[in-house]
């Protein structure tokens, strides 16, 4: 029973990182709401959809930690080159076709998140581990450096389905 809590433990603290990335705030408020929904999340698939949340979340918290990072960083990376873009004209919105190379599930979409969390981009469509994505300025090429190659080769090591 101890080990099965601190799973559980666990799992509600990943989710409240998790949470608060998506909210890109951290503050007390955050982290207690964080805490808030992740636990009834569990309580709630646990009971009602009768699904082992522990069994089949396979994060670890160093896959969170990295991903917080990498978000973080990338969002004031990308954010500053479209300021400059925006100050020299160079904003023209573009359509990008893109396959990841990811098969796991939740790997894909915690991808497609982190290509929407920095200025400049945005994951409009997602099916399987196909994505079309609106940006800003950036073609092909440039939004595969600035912004996804390091959030997917993180999140391939994590891709329990290859």
């Amino acid at each position: 029973m101890g080990n099965r809590l601190m799973l559980h433990v666990r799992l509600s603290f990943m989710f409240t990182i998790i949470y608060m990335i998506l909210n890109e705030n951290v503050s007390l408020l955050t982290a207690g709401l964080g805490v808030a929904s992740a636990v009834s999340a569990i309580f709630l698939t646990n009971k009602i959809l009768e699904i082992d949340y522990v069994e089949i979340f396979h994060l670890n918290l160093w896959i969170v930690l990295a991903y917080f990072w990498i978000i973080i960083r990338d969002t004031y990376l990308v954010g500053f080159n479209v300021i400059i873009r925006t100050l020299k004209g160079d904003i023209r919105p573009n359509f990008i076709n893109y396959r990841s190379d990811l098969k796991d599930e939740l790997m894909t979409v915690l991808l497609a998140n982190a290509i929407t969390m920095p200025p400049g981009a945005i994951t409009v469509d997602r099916v399987g581990n196909n994505m079309t994505i609106l940006t800003v300025g950036f073609d092909r090429d440039e939004f595969r450096k600035a912004t996804n190659e390091k959030v997917e080769g993180l999140l391939r090591r994590f891709d329990i389905d290859e």
